[in-house]
């Protein structure tokens, strides 16, 4: 993820969802006079391929209904 000191790497939770806003703190702009550095914002965009081959496809189907059949359990 490029910031304005660099590139950062940075771990997206499993299940984030499109749009949510995942904060980096102390890598944003400096703040007045003081120069402290603020929090940098991230908004997540998650990209579908639009075009898949068969065995995508399958796998696709396969695992969506493994999610059905199988009762999620919640975490602790």
């Amino acid at each position: 993820m490029p910031t304005l000191d660099g590139t950062i790497k940075l771990r997206v939770p499993a299940g984030t969802e499109n749009g949510k806003q995942l904060r980096v703190r102390g890598r944003g702009l400096p703040k007045g006079k003081t120069g402290e550095r603020g929090d940098f914002y991230v908004i997540v965009e998650v990209a579908l391929p639009t075009k898949l081959s068969d065995e995508e496809r399958a796998n696709g189907k396969s695992f969506a209904a493994s999610r059905i059949s199988t009762p999620s359990t919640p975490s602790p």
